[in-house]
């Protein structure tokens, strides 16, 4: 995981990230702090990207993927939507084996599988418990096909609207039984199962392509900049979990439009942004949910003192009436705190609103280094800010070399940078003055 943040006003546009990255290899996993998340998006227009979650696509790093497009791009985009259309297109049309959605869809089935696997264990093993001569029954087996059924209801209650709807069970058999069973023999470590349980599984597997859960492997594009029509900076970001029939699964795509009489400013995080909500709106949605519980139980109980006094129809009339005026109460504390905060962001310098960018994730990264959580967020912290009179500006970097003792390297990158990145023909020309500060290039 990773924790990442985008502070906007409408002078500029700051962007920070962490550096972990976490691996999975089978079935285990390892995380590193060393992976690069934010990026110049283009060489004419100041646009950046940030990536967040899965770091890889189609088996290739995207940081090699999104260098790859920078040097090949020489259009002007009209908007941040433009741009972002642009590159998904990209990704769509880069080169990659017939196998690689397959492979994806292994990979996200695996983890549901294993759960599943888990589940029929339990099952076994109690039905084996109370019987005397060690054989499951056939209510066990019916169990488990109520946990397959409940795991298909659970993804089949929330389909992605628009996607693969001419698409039927049949179809998706045909094109990905071979993935599907691969990951079902993994997970369930080469047990037979029947012919009616290994359906389902694949049902179960179309649903979760259909629907808009998002899987452990998405990818989260943000896109933060002016496009060619922008006056004032604008954000736009979206999740891809994986292609289907050679269409992506596009999830969760918003835009934050800076403009006059509406928005001034906004913040919004990505990923693990549990600490960067508690510091913008003074508390998250873990703890409300939480708070929610405790009122719910708290009702019930006081109602159980008197129950000759209310009926279970008024007891959960009362319930709704709190939590309907507890959710109230917090969404105007909430709007309270995260207005004053904004309004301060407004008229925040670009030195500023690097500082806080880099202020929330740190402070994440704090809590999850200090706390028996996972360290799912670490390493360096990367920070740039993108303005229209500047560009992309790097206001912090990590660098695996040293660049005193690499001169060489900005000989090569920088003059076909300041020549505008797209025609390599230009390398030979002098670069701009500005792109001779290390920290300038956009990698």
């Amino acid at each position: 995981m990773t924790a990442e943040i985008a502070l906007i006003n409408r002078s500029a546009l700051a962007l920070a990230a962490d550096s972990a990255a976490t691996l999975r290899i089978g079935s285990k996993s390892k995380t590193y702090n060393t992976a690069e998340k934010i990026f110049e998006f283009s060489c004419r227009q100041p646009i950046a990207i940030m990536i967040y979650n899965n770091v890889e696509h189609v088996g290739v790093p995207l940081d090699v993927i999104i260098r790859k497009h920078r040097t090949e791009c020489s259009v002007k985009f009209d908007s941040l939507k433009d741009a972002a259309d642009e590159f998904l297109n990209y990704l769509l049309e880069f080169p990659r084996s017939p196998s690689q959605e397959g492979i994806y869809l292994a990979a996200i089935m695996l983890d549901i599988y294993h759960d599943l696997y888990q589940t029929l264990n339990r099952i076994v093993r109690k039905a084996i418990n109370a019987k005397a001569d060690g054989k499951p029954t056939s209510t066990a087996m019916r169990e488990f096909d109520n946990a397959i059924d409940e795991a298909i209801k659970k993804f089949q209650d929330r389909p992605l609207k628009g996607f693969l709807e001419d698409k039927n069970l049949d179809e998706f058999i045909n094109e990905y039984s071979e993935a599907c069973d691969q990951a079902v023999n993994t997970a369930f470590k080469g047990l037979e199962l029947i012919e009616r349980h290994r359906n389902k599984l694949l049902s179960l597997a179309f649903a979760v392509v259909k629907s808009e859960i998002g899987s452990d492997l998405l990818t989260g594009l943000v896109f933060g900049g002016f496009g060619a029509r922008d006056l004032f900076p604008t954000l736009h970001y979206l999740e891809i979990d994986g292609t289907y029939f050679g269409v992506q699964k596009i999830l969760k795509r918003n835009e934050v439009d800076i403009d006059r009489e509406g928005d001034r400013a906004a913040m919004v995080p990505f990923a693990q942004s549990d600490m960067a909500e508690r510091f913008i709106s003074g508390i998250d949605g873990e703890l409300i949910g939480a708070i929610e519980d405790f009122i719910a139980k708290a009702v019930d109980e006081i109602a159980t003192t008197k129950p000759d006094v209310f009926s279970k129809k008024e007891i959960k009339d009362i319930k709704i009436t709190v939590l309907n005026e507890f959710g109230r109460t917090i969404e105007e504390l909430m709007g309270t705190e995260r207005r004053d905060l904004l309004d301060i962001l407004n008229f925040m310098s670009k030195k500023e609103m690097g500082e806080l960018a880099h202020a929330l994730v740190e402070l994440t990264s704090a809590k999850r280094r200090f706390s028996t959580d996972l360290e799912t967020v670490g390493g360096p912290i990367d920070v740039a800010i993108v303005s229209r009179s500047e560009g992309f500006i790097w206001i912090k970097r990590k660098h695996y070399f040293e660049s005193e003792a690499n001169p060489g390297y900005f000989t090569r990158v920088f003059p076909v940078r300041a020549a505008g990145g797209a025609d390599e023909n230009q390398a030979g020309k002098s670069a701009n003055s500005e792109y001779k500060n290390p920290d300038r290039e956009g990698r």
